[in-house]
């Protein structure tokens, strides 16, 4: 997205891409991420990427590690949250499976 502005993603098209990517999962990493899947929500950093209030979307929380969709990036990505601090953050891409085992362990 060179010179672009990232495009601001609605509650509805995150939460279909989410949907699309849990229907399709084996039934082991289903049950491995089920306990921890929250309501999507969008959050927020204090600063750098998310920032804008618009780029990351909570899907499950596991003690302070959070799987979320990254909307600048457009893709899943795992990270350590503390208050609105965004730190280990790591890119799986635009499915959801890869990132399951890193999440839950």
């Amino acid at each position: 997205m060179s010179g672009n502005s990232p495009r601001s993603w609605s509650r509805d098209e995150v939460a279909s891409i989410v949907t699309s990517e849990i229907v399709s999962l084996p039934e082991d990493r289903l049950a491995a991420l089920s306990p921890f899947v929250e309501a999507l929500e969008s959050f927020t950093t204090d600063s750098g990427p998310g920032a804008d209030g618009q780029s990351y979307w909570l899907i499950a929380r596991h003690g302070g590690r959070v799987l979320y969709w990254d909307g600048v990036e457009e893709q899943f990505a795992t990270g350590e949250l503390n208050g609105r601090a965004l730190s280990d953050v790591r890119l799986w891409g635009d499915k959801l499976e890869p990132c399951i085992q890193d999440f839950t362990t």
